[in-house]
């Protein structure tokens, strides 16, 4: 199992309560998608569930049956919930499950842990459902809620009854680091994907994809044919989405229509950034005369509304509205706010 990088600081804080005798029964990890909260609760398991760990180190053994099959994600003492990829919510069957589960005896040693993903995506009857376990939890049950960058998605009834464990941003030094190992050699692309990755390697790994900085070209193109075709942007943007392969099902689109918008947001950000006349080293060569003229027709007050507007349909995909509906809207509106049709 590959330790998470950068989160030193939470497994700090885990190692300290268990050796004072604190640990809690629930928490809950807020970051931004794709930082490694789920890499490290599952880390976080296998130091937990450990058979031959030394009582003086918060460090798994990583030869024990149990350390194999947490690495398997075969443990049973180890559950393991989420979202089904299909679903805009998440199934209160799945709860049932886990609640009747971490019903039953340990089997290997004194302690179940649940890692519950997607926990935005509670509709109220499954946080309800939820509550009791949260309340009154079974002896020597581990609770794990993996939510997003913040709470306002979850039942305050939830997020009282765990700890936060707030997830920080990855340095960019290290993002770049892992972008080296994974053989992105291309010291411009590197800054690119760093700058749009918000400080997750998640982010920045799903950006090291040539079919999206090829769609990030079509873009460009679109800003510079002034007055756009609303109705061909739209149409462009929607076949791309849809070019994401089907197995991977619609979380993979609904992140894919995440990035679209924040490459988005980074061409406004280049174009005010060379109208404005300050130096970017992001923008290649043949695009900065797009860029630049888009600036002068459009204007910094209109185009900083556009990034706005941009944000807005972001929140509006991580809420799980209709994609279709999203970009029709926002196509629409970006175009009638360019002020040239």
């Amino acid at each position: 199992m590959i330790h998470a990088k950068g989160h030193d600081s939470v497994f700090a804080t885990f190692a300290r309560a268990e050796r004072n005798n604190r640990l809690g029964h629930a928490y809950l990890f807020i970051g931004l998608e794709g930082i490694g909260k789920r890499t490290v609760a599952l880390n976080l398991a296998r130091i937990l569930l450990c058979e031959n760990r030394s009582p003086s180190a918060f460090r798994e053994c990583g030869h024990c049956p149990s350390c194999a099959m947490v690495e398997a994600q075969s443990h049973p003492d180890l559950i393991l919930a989420s979202r089904p990829e299909e679903s805009l919510y998440f199934n209160i069957d799945t709860i049932h499950q886990v609640i009747s589960q971490l019903g039953l005896k340990p089997s290997r040693g004194r302690r179940k842990i649940a890692l519950i993903d997607h926990v935005d995506d509670f509709n109220r009857e499954a946080a309800n459902a939820f509550l009791k376990t949260l309340e009154e939890p079974p002896l020597g049950s581990l609770l794990i809620l993996i939510g997003g960058p913040g709470t306002e998605r979850q039942l305050q009834t939830i997020v009282s009854r765990c700890q936060i464990i707030h997830f920080s941003p990855l340095p960019a030094e290290l993002i770049d680091e892992i972008l080296r190992e994974n053989e992105v050699t291309d010291a411009q692309k590197r800054a690119r994907i760093i700058s749009l990755a918000q400080g997750s390697i998640g982010q920045a790994l799903e950006l090291n994809d040539e079919d999206l900085w090829a769609f990030r070209s079509d873009l460009v193109s679109f800003l510079g044919q002034i007055p756009i075709d609303s109705v061909a942007l739209c149409q462009r943007w929607l076949e791309f989405l849809e070019e994401a392969p089907k197995e991977a099902g619609a979380g993979l689109r609904r992140r894919r229509a995440v990035m679209t918008l924040r490459l988005m947001i980074s061409l406004f950000q280049e174009s005010l950034y060379l109208g404005l006349g300050t130096p970017t080293s992001l923008t290649e060569a043949s695009e900065k005369e797009i860029l630049t003229r888009y600036f002068e027709q459009v204007g910094p007050d209109r185009i900083c509304e556009q990034i706005d507007r941009t944000l807005e349909a972001i929140t509006q995909i991580q809420q799980l509205l209709m994609t279709e509906s999203v970009f029709e809207a926002y196509c629409d509106s970006f175009v009638r706010s360019t002020g040239v049709r």
